[in-house]
C-alpha cells in the first residue's frame, strides 16, 4: 500500500509528531503534497488562528526539516493547492496566481538533496478543470489525486487504523468510478 498525503495542518504541533512518526515507518509508501501558507483557508476550514507570520515561519522552518529528512526516509514531495470548489469560477489569472504562489513557495522553503524539484499537485477536494490542467502540463506538473493502489488521506487523519484505511480506500475507488462515468 502507498500513501498519499494531502499536509494541510504541518503548523499544529499534534499533526506534525503524527506525521514525522508515520514517515519513519512509511516513508518509503509515502508521497507528501505541501501547501504554501493559505491562511483564510486554514482559519475558515481547519481552526488555524495564529498570525499569517507564525504560519509562514512554522512552514519554513518545518519544510525545511522534511527536506533534510528526505534522503533518510525516501518519500517523495509534490505541491497541494486548493483553488476552488468550483474552478471554474475563478479567471485564469487567479488560476496562474494560485498555482505560481504554491510552487515558487514551497520550492523556496522546502530544500532537498534527494528531489530537486517538485514536479507533482494533488488539489484540494480533487478539484481543477482543463485549464489548470493544461497548465501543469505545459509545466511538466504531473496531477496526482487518485492511484488504484494508493490511500489518498490528509496529515490530520494520522495515525492510520483499518477502519480509516478501508474508509480512505472506498472514496477513493467512488471518486474514480464517479470520474469514470463522467467520461464515458
Amino acid at each position: 500500500m502507498r500513501y498519499n498525503i494531502h499536509c494541510e495542518m504541518l503548523h499544529d504541533d499534534d499533526v506534525w509528531k503524527r506525521l514525522t512518526t508515520f514517515i519513519k515507518k512509511n516513508g518509503r509508501k509515502t508521497h507528501l503534497f505541501l501547501m504554501a501558507p493559505q491562511p483564510t483557508y486554514l482559519k475558515a476550514n481547519l481552526g488555524f488562528r495564529g498570525s499569517v507570520e507564525e504560519l509562514h515561519t512554522k512552514l519554513s522552518r518545518r519544510y525545511q526539516m522534511l527536506g533534510n529528512a528526505q534522503e533518510k526516509y525516501k518519500f517523495k514531495v509534490g505541491l497541494h493547492l486548493h483553488l476552488s470548489i468550483n474552478p471554474q469560477v475563478l479567471t485564469e489569472q487567479e488560476k496562474d496566481h494560485s498555482l505560481k504562489y504554491v510552487y515558487n513557495w514551497v520550492n523556496k522553503h522546502y530544500k532537498s538533496q534527494y528531489q530537486k524539484d517538485t514536479d507533482t499537485i494533488a488539489f484540494g477536494w480533487f478539484k481543477y478543470d482543463k485549464y489548470i490542467e493544461d497548465v501543469c502540463k505545459a509545466n511538466k506538473i504531473k496531477i496526482i489525486n487518485d492511484e488504484w493502489s494508493t490511500i489518498t488521506l490528509h496529515d490530520y487523519d494520522l495515525p492510520l487504523n483499518n477502519k480509516k484505511v478501508f474508509e480512505k480506500w472506498l472514496r477513493m475507488v467512488l471518486r474514480k468510478l464517479k470520474g469514470q462515468k463522467a467520461n464515458a
